[in-house]
């Protein structure tokens, strides 16, 4: 019996101690939507560096979750690219338009569907400017499944905050600290590409073969599947036309598609882009934050983050205010 005891207290300790070690020491240096799901110490310096000369901005984005409110005559609906506030694209074509904004702020998962319903309700007024914005990795499938007639509005309430186990939190630290089932792929590149300290020639990007997303997944997308979604977005914009709405299709590149040009590794290239129909109602992010990332632009995406820093996400709003000012707002 006494041994039994000796063993279980040992093991008790070790659980509590592993857990103290991840809530006390790793779990606080984890930092954007990559540091913390693939529970990695990127720090919490490295942000705040990068926010820090936009730091000043006043959000000037009008968020929205009730559609009956919308108020501005240029909108954005988009998925998780475009929830940044002082930090994202529409803040700085708002800046830029010197014309108030409202964000769609949403929890469904297709924001061209989206579009298309709200349209359909007439929550969106004629005369609207929209810019839609979808991540490069889902826009494909995202074209595909549209249904120009649904009218089902979706909730866009805000969600409530995730309940978080520390065992569970502490067993998946463990687990992806031994590389075991881990959702963040690793690149070295030829050039210092972010300003952090440590990991500055170091690219991380989303590649979650257990959950079916990711950067890495586009080898199962096929030619014909491409070309079908980009007919199926003429005829998103013919939709928007028919009900005198002008559109801005705004593609938000994948961050492993931007970097790729660097990687030391042997790796392959993602030509999902590369087809995009050029049409100045569709804005390819590719080509232009690649170009920024040539000229020695760092930070263009967070290290540790999928999502374009307030470095890109500028870059994108003053070429997509430039696309409205000459499409929509000069004649």
């Amino acid at each position: 019996m006494r041994r039994f005891l000796i063993k279980f207290c040992g093991l008790f300790f070790l659980i509590w101690g592993l857990i103290g070690v991840y809530v006390f020491v790793a779990e606080p240096q984890m930092s954007g939507d990559m540091g913390n799901l693939g529970k990695i110490g990127f720090g919490k310096e490295y942000n705040s560096s990068v926010t820090k000369p936009f730091s000043s901005l006043t959000q000037i984005v009008n968020t929205v979750f009730d559609t009956d409110t919308i108020s501005n005559s240029i909108i954005t609906i988009g998925d998780s690219f475009s929830q940044f506030g002082r930090y994202g694209y529409s803040q700085f074509v708002a800046m830029n338009l010197n014309h108030s904004i409202s964000n769609i702020a949403r929890t469904t998962y297709c924001p061209e569907q989206e579009f298309i319903v709200l349209v359909n309700n007439h929550k969106i007024l004629s005369g609207s400017i929209v810019i839609v914005e979808s991540v490069e990795r889902s826009f494909i499938g995202r074209l595909n499944d549209l249904d120009f007639s649904e009218t089902q509005m979706q909730d866009t309430l805000p969600k409530g905050e995730k309940t978080i186990n520390a065992l569970d939190e502490t067993i998946i630290w463990i687990r992806t600290s031994l590389g075991m089932k881990q959702p963040i792929r690793k690149f070295h590149t030829k050039e210092d590409l972010f300003s952090h300290e440590t990991k500055h020639n170091e690219l991380y990007v989303y590649s979650s073969k257990w959950d079916g997303d990711g950067d890495l997944l586009f080898d199962k997308l096929t030619d014909d599947y491409i070309q079908k979604a980009y007919m199926k977005l003429y005829e998103l914009n013919e939709f928007a036309q028919n009900n005198e709405i002008k559109l801005i299709y705004l593609v938000a590149a994948d961050k492993y598609d931007v970097y790729e040009p660097f990687i030391l590794e042997e790796h392959i290239q993602n030509p999902t882009l590369d087809s995009v129909p050029d049409e100045k109602w569709i804005v390819n992010t590719k080509p232009l934050l690649q170009s920024a990332v040539y000229t020695g632009v760092k930070d263009v995406y967070y290290i540790n983050d999928t999502h374009w820093s307030p470095v890109g996400a500028k870059i994108v709003g003053e070429e997509v205010a430039d696309r409205i000012e000459r499409l929509y707002l000069n004649h």
